[in-house]
């Protein structure tokens, strides 16, 4: 089955869950809520609604697929991205005059049960998927997508309609496979002489493939093992103090067993988490030091050496007082989203660039705060703030393009 089909197989996969939850006869709607005024009727009933598909952003520029055989195949790798939902109850409103308490609200009972089927569905069970479809080669995901009551009141004042419940998820990774022809390499020897140095053929083959392409008559095969091994790329915020979680990004992180150590110091695995192949989170220990520190994993069976290493800071706990440890991009246009990394933040937490107040804030944790650049800002260097009303002011440069 092609995968142009695989975002309704996603659709599907996730009315299977949400049918199994909900029961047989509640109406379920692939479709924005806006539309509800052409079914004509008042039946209760939950849209689903895909209002964004994003490219995942740590599967870009992946290597090509290799596949062996009579030759070796260079496959371009699949386009990655990650689908969100929005999930909307809608029954008729009740209400009573008395000083009763009042009668059940079927979108609330709704709304919490669709929850509970994606919080028990976190990582899909493939009973779920729709057959001959290609969402079963990888692990998919369902996250919450934590959204303030600004940003779905935008979405919704897009649709033209007065605000309504409504909750938000990701669906993660979803792989759309690349119409380019496979490339067929060419190797430059073929057995009947002995040779006296290996040749390298293709950097992540596979043992799999290896095998066969000695059992066709290839003789000595060379591999290099950077490109089978896991692989950090970037690790996030670069600066955290004892206790907060660090991001870890890479490559081949599988669901194998890992070893994660701090300046030699393995993490217990309860603190530890891998998200996907690309992503770990790592909460480190309250009681780790202050410094730069070097995060090293590898698998249990991988020799010392075959570890991959990234280094951080950890900064001391006291005073208490905000920091901006960084700003991811530190440049960009208004309009455009930036996470900005520190210590100590709050909810109440202010942000402004120049003199310009941002009005688009989310409060992530006390280590990460995502803003909206406004509009009105001057292009050129200028400063972003973040202000606190217990932990006073933080300041970094940055560049409006």
């Amino acid at each position: 089955m092609s995968s142009n089909e695989i975002i309704n197989h996603v659709n599907t996969t996730l009315y299977n869950i949400l049918r199994e939850s909900l029961g047989p006869d509640l109406n379920i709607t692939f479709g924005s809520p806006a539309d509800e005024d052409g079914f004509g009727d008042n039946a209760p009933r939950l849209y689903v609604f895909l209002y964004n598909i994003v490219e995942d952003p740590f599967s870009k520029n992946r290597p090509d697929e290799y596949r062996g055989g009579n030759s070796i195949l260079s496959l371009r790798p699949p386009l990655a991205v990650n689908l969100y939902y929005m999930l909307t109850p809608f029954s008729l409103p009740r209400g009573r005059t008395t000083a009763e308490p009042p009668d059940p609200v079927q979108a609330h009972t709704m709304i919490a049960q669709a929850m509970r089927a994606f919080y028990d569905n976190g990582l899909i069970d493939p009973k779920y998927f729709p057959a001959n479809t290609t969402l079963g080669e990888l692990q998919v995901r369902i996250s919450s997508v934590q959204m303030n009551l600004e940003e779905i009141t935008k979405i919704w004042s897009s649709f033209n309609r007065p605000f309504r419940l409504s909750v938000c998820y990701e669906v993660s990774i979803v792989r759309i496979q690349s119409e380019e022809k496979p490339k067929e390499i060419h190797l430059v020897e073929k057995a009947g002489a002995r040779f006296e140095s290996e040749f390298e053929v293709i950097p992540a083959i596979g043992k799999r493939n290896l095998s066969k392409l000695k059992d066709k008559g290839w003789n000595v095969i060379s591999i290099r093992p950077d490109h089978m091994k896991e692989d950090i790329t970037d690790v996030r915020p670069v600066a955290v103090q004892p206790g907060m979680a660090l991001s870890i990004y890479g490559r081949n992180f599988k669901s194998k067993k890992l070893i994660v150590k701090v300046d030699g110091r393995n993490i217990d695995e309860t603190s530890f988490r891998i998200i996907h192949e690309n992503l770990i989170k790592v909460k480190l220990p309250p009681d780790e030091e202050p410094g730069t520190k070097k995060l090293s994993l590898k698998s249990d069976d991988e020799e010392e050496d075959g570890e991959v290493v990234a280094t951080f800071e950890v900064l001391p706990v006291e005073p208490l007082s905000i920091t901006i440890t960084e700003i991811r991009p530190d440049k960009g246009l208004p309009g455009d989203l930036i996470t900005v990394y520190g210590i100590n933040f709050t909810e109440d937490a202010r942000v402004s660039i120049g003199n310009i107040e941002v009005t688009t804030i989310t409060f992530v944790d006390k280590a990460q705060i995502n803003i909206m650049i406004p509009s009105g800002v001057s292009s050129g260097m200028t400063s972003l703030t973040v202000k606190t009303d217990n932990q006073g002011t933080a300041s970094k440069q940055f560049r409006i393009l």
